[in-house]
């Protein structure tokens, strides 16, 4: 075996099981490199986040917006039940009448019909 590949070898696994040096320039770099990956994968989640935030405000909106409208639906509905159970009222109440003045009217003529007919 030549000298160097095991010098190369040792200096390898050396460099793989240090982290960068802080004194150098390249070690500086590289640290400063390992931040600055981390603060923009933060960046990148965090508009993410903004960006379903957004998505769910308008989804949220829209589904209001569409309640809002079957609730105004519905309350014109409870509107036009109520006038037609009102206008349902008289109308019994105007039949029975009716119906009453009619049996009367009835009972008027068999009562005059049975005197003369004695």
């Amino acid at each position: 075996m030549k000298p160097v590949l095991p010098a190369l070898i040792v200096l390898s696994l050396a460099g793989c099981a240090s982290g960068p040096d802080a004194d150098t320039f390249g070690g500086r770099l590289a640290l400063e490199g390992g931040e600055v990956a981390a603060i923009g994968e933060d960046w990148t989640e965090a508009q993410a986040r903004i960006a379903r935030g957004r998505a769910l405000i308008e989804t949220g909106e829209d589904r209001v917006e569409r309640g809002e409208t079957r609730m105004r639906r519905a309350r014109g509905e409870i509107e036009r039940g109520r006038d037609e159970v009102a206008e349902g009222r008289t109308l019994i109440a105007d039949g029975e009448r009716a119906s009453l003045e009619a049996e009367e009217a009835y009972s008027r003529i068999v009562a005059a019909t049975a005197r003369t007919v004695r």
